[in-house]
């Protein structure tokens, strides 16, 4: 190295978690400029292209095409598997039906590959373009061969003669129908390794891992058809694997193998709500004490100093809003900001956005290291009192990872004891399988809102778990599933937190988003979230740049586009159980691109569109969005056309006579339109007593009987 002769090869950012900033900042700044030759590998999601612009040259590697994945099948299964006898160079017991077997196999594949193999939701390919999962597609087989030997020697046969199709008929058909998303890969290819060892795993393995405890299904735990948890089960699922851990009468070894499964689960949890690739003693305990008392150890879980003062300056502090959520340093006199120990600083902070612990940095570290080993022996402590079966499980796990007879874990060192993940998407599967079941997150990891790049993956495996997913994220963070207050509080990474946010929106009933400085390629996650949701009544995005303008200092900044909203609008037709909708101070109306204003209707078209077609929204504001007349006019006419929608504001849009006359128009023609506000729109005094006069009719009943009084709000 001192010669610069050494290719340095770092592999894997992404997996840095919190040391990711501080590994990535040494890279750039100290082994670049020293001149060391370097090839640096990281997932996409959360790489900063702008930190490594000047020392790199970024390459994307392509995923496998059609024709390499089927050589690597043709090797792979040709080679080593004949399904017509044993695994072997080529050679199976019989002769003959070596190479026709081989060629039943590949065509079993080649055939999943086909039609049936998952498409990865970001780039829209096959995931079998990834080697990594063209891999597990293969272990999944190899493993996993259903058939008899009548049926295998059919298949090839079949295979072999040409009398019938290649792709190996409807056993074939059987065996590559068990595997349609990248979730079932994930299920069967964990199950496969660990039934394999003799550990007892369920075939609810992405929702139900617990359902190993002490022989409980799936179905005792609230698990219905392998996909959809109720919230009433699923918030109780601890304290009912408490119940039966402490009533469990078996306390031998394959009572603890059933319940190795859950604690494997467990751990990867533990390991990934603190952002670690290594799991060492403290995790195991962790891991088994909230797998069983998961009450016991959010009550040992460290805290903050108490401290009721005011900050000054050189307090240690943790970060409460903005990109740093989370972090913890020493803040600055005013214009406050926090120096964090990799020598990085936030932002500018108000003083509600963070909270000090009164204490300066070194007497703050020693209180944090305290608090540590405090947590580490009351943990310890709390353990030895789980029943005997669980204690049992444990033991087992750290023997089995010992003997490199636990697959999906690795040993790093014996003493001390330290293991890692075979890869770092097993425990990314685990995690969301975790959060599925409601676990707990700790008190001391971000919240989703706030995630970073760390926990991109999980959320993707997560989306494909369904509402069960979405629900269990409103309980990790041990939030009210009726209200989720998220106004000026997205940071992050936030194309990852927005992803969260998504599936948040499939468990909570109101959810508030204002002021988050929302774009319009930022929409596009929560308006499939708001397409998939049941559960979802309203939705606040006041004040936000949806339509990418936005009024600052005096101007319009930024260019129009209907991407975001448009795409709002298509899931608000979809959804059914919106009832209102906040887009109020979104620039709908207002186009202004390269530095000239002009008005716009096509962002409040579509949502006009929409609003008229939904076939549950009741509510919308639209006020202060510069749609002007014609705006108002659509708006009206939506209005007008539903009989469903019963309340509008449209106040400070400056309507006009055209907008006016439409509002009033609509409430002559919808019973159900009951409230209208449109103040502050400059309108003039004839369409002003318009508006009046169909108030008047419709409180009197004349003309139009059986409608409703309506309320208009005028200025």
């Amino acid at each position: 190295m001192l010669a610069r002769r050494a290719l340095l090869l770092i592999d894997g950012l992404d997996e840095g978690g919190t040391a990711r900033a501080a590994i990535e900042r040494h890279i750039v700044d100290v082994l670049a400029p020293q001149g060391h030759t370097m090839v640096v590998t990281s997932r996409p999601a959360g790489l900063r292209g702008d930190l490594f612009a000047e020392h790199f040259v970024r390459l994307r590697l392509a995923p496998l095409s059609d024709s390499q994945q089927l050589e690597v099948i043709q090797r792979r299964v040709g080679g080593k598997l004949a399904v017509g006898g044993v695994a072997g160079s080529g050679g199976v017991a019989g002769g003959a039906p070596s190479s026709a077997g081989a060629a039943a196999g590949s065509a079993v594949l080649e055939r999943y590959l086909r039609d049936k193999v998952p498409v990865d939701l970001e780039t829209g390919q096959r995931v079998s373009g990834n080697p990594w999962m063209l891999s597990v597609v293969l272990t999944i087989f190899q493993s996993r061969q259903p058939f008899s030997q009548a049926k295998r020697d059919g298949m090839a046969k079949r295979v072999g003669g040409g009398n019938v199709r290649a792709d190996g008929g409807a056993e074939a058909a059987e065996l590559i129908d068990a595997m349609p998303t990248t979730v079932a890969l994930y299920d069967l290819a964990t199950r496969s390794v660990l039934e394999r060892e003799g550990l007892i795993v369920t075939r609810d393995c992405h929702v139900a891992t617990m359902s190993g405890v002490s022989g409980v299904s799936a179905r005792d735990l609230g698990v219905i058809d392998g996909s959809t948890t109720t919230a009433a089960a699923a918030a109780s699922c601890a304290e009912q694997v408490d119940e039966l851990q402490s009533s469990a009468s078996e306390t031998g070894n394959e009572a603890a193998l059933a319940q190795l499964g859950a604690l494997l689960q467990a751990t990867f949890f533990e390991a990934h709500a603190m952002q670690r690739r290594i799991i060492d003693e403290t995790v195991l305990d962790e891991a088994a004490l909230g797998l069983v008392r998961p009450n016991v150890l959010h009550a040992i879980r460290a805290d903050m100093a108490p401290f009721e003062g005011r900050a000054e300056q050189g307090h240690y502090v943790e970060v409460l809003a903005g990109p740093c959520v989370g972090k913890r340093g020493v803040v600055s006199a005013r214009p406050f900001r926090v120096r964090f120990v990799d020598g990085t600083s936030s932002e500018e902070l108000r003083e509600s956005d963070f909270r000090s612990s009164g204490l300066d940095e070194q007497s703050g570290r020693a209180f944090e290291a305290r608090q540590r080993q405090q947590r580490r022996s009351a943990v310890r402590a709390a353990c030895e009192q789980l029943p005997p079966v669980t204690l049992e499980a444990l033991r087992a796990m750290r023997v089995r990872v010992t003997q490199d007879r636990l697959p999906l874990l690795k040993l790093l060192q014996l003493e001390p004891l330290q293991m890692q993940s075979s890869h770092l998407s097993f425990q990314e599967y685990y995690t969301a399988c975790a959060i599925c079941l409601g676990r707990r997150l700790p008190a001391s990891a971000a919240a989703p809102w706030r995630w970073d790049a760390w926990w991109r993956n999980t959320l993707l495996l997560g989306m494909e778990m369904g509402e069960a997913f979405g629900r269990g994220l409103l309980m990790a963070v041990g939030e009210s599933a009726q209200l989720l207050d998220l106004n000026s509080k997205i940071a992050g990474d936030r194309p990852t937190s927005l992803l969260a946010i998504s599936q948040l929106l499939l468990g909570c009933a109101t959810v508030a988003l204002a002021h988050n400085t929302l774009v319009p390629h930022e929409a596009l996650p929560l308006a499939e979230g708001l397409r998939a949701s049941t559960s979802l009544l309203k939705l606040n995005l006041a004040s936000n740049h949806l339509c990418g303008v936005w009024f600052d200092n005096g101007r319009f900044e930024g260019e129009y586009s209907p991407m975001g909203i448009g795409a709002l609008a298509d899931a608000l037709v979809a959804n059914s159980s919106l009832t209102t909708l906040d887009l109020s101070q979104n620039c709908l109306g207002v186009s202004y691109i390269n530095g000239v204003r002009a008005a716009s209707i096509e962002g409040i078209s579509l949502v006009a569109q929409a609003a008229s077609a939904s076939r549950s929204l009741r509510e919308l504001n639209v006020s202060y969005n510069g749609i002007g007349p014609q705006g108002g006019k659509a708006i009206g006419d939506a209005f007008g056309g539903s009989a469903t929608l019963t309340a509008l504001d449209i106040g400070g849009n400056i309507i006009g006579l055209k907008g006016g006359k439409a509002v009033a128009e609509a409430l002559r023609t919808n019973a159900a339109f009951v409230f209208v506000d449109v103040r502050f729109n400059s309108l003039d005094e004839a369409t002003k007593a318009l508006l009046v006069e169909v108030a008047d009719e419709r409180a009197a009943g004349s003309g139009i009987e059986r409608k409703a009084a309506v309320k208009v709000l005028l200025d």
